[in-house]
């Protein structure tokens, strides 16, 4: 009995340049419509999709065999700027230290399609409705959870961070879904030595509104202390 065929491995070409950008794709029949899903081909696509053409390189007959000749086929081929690859495929490895800060350059100040640009109160509004209510998966928190590891936010970023939340009320609903999300968890003896380390030398300050945990006054208007429970805004 012949095999079922899974999907297959193609290689899309920028005829422009010759640059090549290889991909998988699940089907037992071959797309010659689909050029891959690439953030630098998914440009091009946009662009100037009559630039390009694709071609089949094999069949693969399970998930397994798929990442795997993606992967070695993208290692033969190479990666950016050899070729509009920006990892190698099959779901083993990540963006090289390397080739992160230049994806990085090429976005940077006014390299980036919305420098200089703030969203409207309508925008805003759309992408908290699309996001209220997701729920992410105990795989997805670990995951952030483990990219954030070892960061440490620049001053500049903290006193962003800070003019943003300043006058800000939780609402009831808000607060009560913090209260449920960190009841029960178990602080690391490391956790409570960093968080105690960070906060050692900072006092509570208020103007009457809102509350500060600072080293220092604020300014002239707050005084030394915490607001009552039913009074506090967050800063």
């Amino acid at each position: 009995m012949a095999k079922e065929v899974y999907g297959y491995i193609y290689c899309t070409t920028d005829t422009t340049n010759g640059i090549k950008y290889i991909g998988q794709k699940k089907s037992n029949v071959f797309v010659a419509s689909y050029f891959g899903s690439g953030h630098i081909i998914k440009r091009i696509v946009k662009k100037r999709p009559e630039t390009l053409r694709v071609d089949l390189m094999e069949w693969c007959y399970n998930q397994d065999e798929l990442n795997e000749r993606e992967y070695d086929w993208t290692v033969a081929v190479g990666l950016y700027p050899l070729s509009y690859n920006l990892k190698h495929g099959g779901c083993k490895t990540g963006y090289s230290d390397e080739l992160r800060k230049k994806l990085s350059e090429l976005k940077t100040g006014e390299k980036n399609p919305n420098f200089g640009k703030s969203r409207s109160n309508k925008t805003r509004e759309k992408i908290g409705n699309a996001n209220r209510g997701k729920i992410h998966s105990e795989e997805t928190r670990q995951k952030n959870s483990e990219a954030r590891k070892g960061k440490k936010l620049s001053d500049e970023h903290k006193q962003k961070i800070s003019v943003a939340m300043t006058g800000k009320i939780r609402s009831d609903e808000h607060s009560a879904n913090l209260s449920k999300a960190n009841t029960g968890k178990i602080r690391s003896d490391e956790y409570r030595a960093n968080l105690s380390k960070a906060n050692t030398g900072k006092r509570w300050f208020n103007n009457g509104i809102e509350n500060k945990h600072c080293f220092e006054c604020p300014n002239p208007d707050y005084v030394t202390g915490m607001l009552p429970k039913k009074r506090r805004k967050v800063a």
